[in-house]
């Protein structure tokens, strides 16, 4: 058909036609289509922004509060293991002047109770040694004075299994001239060990002392 010959006004049925298909599409009810409205560019900006900012924000937070976190757990197994070490080196001292102190006795008394009791306490001379070591086995800088550690208590111990055998004279002057040879031995071997054991500590001491202070503070 020839529009235009038939008298009929082309654009204005086209724009007809066309509102007509509108109020049929988006009629209350109708589903079918979900009519779109292009976004301006500022509004899309200002969305991003209200997104983006807090979550920016949100993640900075988030790692930040992580890297706290994990500086704290690192501070505070230094602080632990500071405490175990020096613990240790306490223990080894105090359990190698228990052995000394016994063999003296037994030295003097020949009363067996001393010697068992030197007995129970030279295993537990080792282990406080072994303990230490490996508390201190990852640490570069204390190897030579853990080594001189370990040179004394094994010396010490064999000096002291001497005493031991020593005492065993009949003689009770023999044995009370064993006795005060031993323990003379014994305050030297523990002063020499004693100031080891400072040395080797150091920095323990200083990590515990500043944990004491961050606490108190």
């Amino acid at each position: 058909v020839d529009w235009l010959s038939a008298g009929f006004d082309c654009d204005r049925v086209s724009q007809r036609v066309q509102q007509q298909r509108e109020r049929l599409i988006f009629a209350p009810g109708h589903s079918s289509m979900i009519r779109v409205f292009p976004l301006k560019p500022n509004l899309l900006l200002k969305g991003v922004v209200l997104v983006g900012v807090p979550l920016l924000f949100s993640c900075a937070f988030i790692l930040s509060l992580n890297d706290i976190l994990k500086g704290t757990q690192e501070e505070l197994e230094r602080q632990l293991k500071a405490k175990q070490v020096l613990s240790q080196a306490e223990n080894l001292l105090l359990d190698f002047t228990e052995a000394g102190m016994s063999v003296g006795l037994y030295s003097v008394s020949r009363d067996e109770k001393f010697r068992k009791r030197y007995m129970y306490w030279v295993p537990r001379v080792r282990h406080d040694l072994s303990n230490l070591r490996a508390l201190c086995a990852n640490n570069s800088g204390k190897a030579a004075t853990l080594n001189q550690v370990t040179n004394l208590v094994n010396n010490g111990l064999t000096e002291l299994d001497r005493g031991t055998e020593n005492a065993s004279d009949n003689r009770v002057d023999a044995g009370i001239s064993m006795g005060t040879m031993s323990l003379r031995r014994l305050v030297r071997i523990r002063d020499v060990m004693r100031s080891l054991l400072d040395t080797l500590t150091e920095e323990e001491k200083l990590i515990e002392a500043g944990g004491s202070a961050a606490r108190e503070s």
